[in-house]
């Protein structure tokens, strides 16, 4: 099926929306960044690969996909000539922002491994302080040295007839790209030898994240069922029921052993993802965690 200008119309404003409401989020972990859990190093890891998010989409609908679908191609063929700028910027900037994703998303997964297989101490300062900042930095040098190394070339907006199945077919479409295509493949081949390592170790790390958060989750169900039934029958005697006393048990076990029953939900986004600590009460308990 063609992908007929409704179809456009559609994608543009489904992708309008998602912007937005990716925008409200960091604008909400913004304003409340000093309030917990958006005080952690996860949050402002995510700010960072938001915003590169956003830029990245926002740009590639102005300078690429309007083109690509016909979309006043007309300017753009007018100001995109060989060796203008708005072709350069076109092309270098969208490189720059995704190569910029694959970073962010990167450093999302070393912090959130990290604070799994780290002791607090370790992992405060592991992404503490200026470390944190340093990675951040990071991720955007490298997207600005990859940016800096497409200087030198030529590219241009080209007036070409799209008789694909897809992207305007049987129209004149502007399509921006390297002018030489000996050069657009090297950076082709470049990028993918960078981003699919980037992305394999990504997955593999995420993997990892999800498999022990997993394993820590049933460990603690698994101990606080071992706590329940161990509370004395005395709670019940002396007039408690024993789904007070069990949960009163449980509470106390997890705060002695674990973290607050409140902070349970937000582990895995806050700084609070850990590993169980050893177990110091019933000896069931301690002998099955």
């Amino acid at each position: 099926m063609p992908f007929t200008q409704m179809n456009q119309i559609i994608l543009l404003i489904f992708d309008t929306i998602s912007i937005i409401i990716y925008i409200l989020f960091i604008f909400t972990i913004i304003v409340n960044r000093k309030q917990q859990p958006f005080q952690s190093e996860f949050f402002r890891l995510s700010i960072s690969l938001g915003v590169a998010d956003i830029a990245t989409v926002i740009h590639s609908y102005i300078f690429v996909r309007f083109p690509s679908w016909g979309w006043d191609k007309d300017w753009f063929l007018r100001n995109g000539s060989n060796g203008s700028f708005l072709p350069f910027y076109a092309i270098s900037v969208q490189f720059a922002l995704s190569f910029s994703q694959h970073i962010g998303v990167l450093l999302i997964g070393i912090n959130r491994y990290s604070r799994i297989v780290l002791k607090q101490s370790s992992y405060d300062k592991m992404w503490s302080g200026r470390k944190l900042y340093i990675a951040v930095a990071l991720q955007w040098f490298l997207a600005t040295v990859w940016w800096a190394t497409m200087i030198p070339q030529d590219f241009n907006y080209w007036n070409c007839y799209n008789n694909a199945t897809s992207l305007s077919a049987g129209h004149f479409v502007a399509t921006v790209d390297f002018t030489e295509e000996s050069v657009q493949a090297i950076y082709y081949a470049l990028a993918f030898a960078l981003n699919v390592p980037i992305n394999l170790i990504s997955f593999a790390i995420y993997t990892v994240v999800l498999i022990l958060s997993v394993k820590y989750t049933l460990k603690r169900r698994h101990c606080q069922v071992g706590v329940a039934e161990s509370t004395p029958s005395t709670l019940v005697n002396a007039g408690h029921s024993r789904r007070i006393a069990s949960e009163l048990a449980r509470k106390r076990s997890l705060e002695r052993w674990f973290l607050p029953t409140e902070k349970f939900g937000m582990d895995f986004w806050s700084s609070e993802l850990t590993r169980p600590k050893k177990a110091v009460g019933s000896y069931r308990c301690r002998r099955q965690c």
